[in-house]
């Protein structure tokens, strides 16, 4: 299964996306919870370049029912180190990604309060950025996915869940040869670190590929693609 971020197919791929991670988190439920239960304000963190942060979009584009603030759907405010809700108006939102159709399609399917945590920035290098555990990105990402489930949600009577992380970067990667080669064993960190440090040793990941055909990319691009292919199957409880 490929997901890619760009196209007319972005919002059927998202929704392969989204199924596959509602199976991946039923699937890490504790033992004791009843098949396939999910219960609590659950977390979903969406990290990435500029695909994520979605540059050239305009919350404008947007139809007037999305542009709504969605009941039980919330967003991290990086500024304010708060809770908000999802509102395609607001800060959390300035360019629209893939997390303003996926946290409402996520509360509905699991029918319980959800919220996202944006982790995005241009330009950036698994290599470089988001090398873990000191690239300022991942480390950016870290404190902020953490002070988000010390936080309580508005309305909620205990802390998120972390229940996955999407993951749309790779094309900086693609750009230079030592970092596409890199590239495996730097996402292995990544999922290996997070799901450590969030004492989630199942949490699920969603890996997105990237456009490997495009002239800039088609030197390294492949390399990366690959990777994500090889780190989601040997990792398990992930997927491309």
């Amino acid at each position: 299964m490929g997901l890619s971020v760009r196209g007319g197919r972005r919002r059927l791929l998202l929704l392969v996306a989204i199924a596959a991670v509602l199976a991946m988190v039923a699937a890490a439920c504790r033992p004791s919870q009843p098949k396939n239960a999910v219960s609590g304000p659950q977390l979903f963190v969406f990290a990435g370049q500029s695909n994520m942060v979605a540059l050239g979009t305009s919350a404008f584009d947007l139809s007037p029912e999305v542009q709504s603030t969605f009941g039980s759907v919330f967003a991290w405010d990086l500024n304010g180190h708060q809770w908000q809700h999802l509102n395609a108006n607001g800060d959390a939102a300035k360019h629209f990604g893939p997390d303003l159709s996926a946290l409402p399609e996520l509360r509905r399917r699991l029918s319980v309060t959800v919220g996202g945590v944006k982790i995005a920035a241009a330009a950036t290098s698994l290599h470089k950025e988001w090398r873990p555990p000191d690239g300022v990105v991942f480390k950016l990402m870290m404190s902020e996915v953490q002070r988000a489930l010390d936080t309580t949600i508005p309305g909620e009577a205990k802390s998120s869940t972390l229940a996955a992380v999407f993951w749309i970067q790779g094309e900086g990667d693609a750009l230079d040869r030592a970092s596409s080669l890199a590239y495996a064993a730097n996402l292995t960190k990544v999922v290996t670190l997070m799901r450590k440090n969030f004492h989630q040793p199942h949490l699920p990941f969603v890996f997105a590929k990237i456009r490997d055909t495009a002239p800039v990319l088609s030197q390294n691009g492949p390399q990366v693609n690959a990777a994500l292919v090889q780190v989601a199957k040997r990792m398990g409880n992930a997927t491309t």
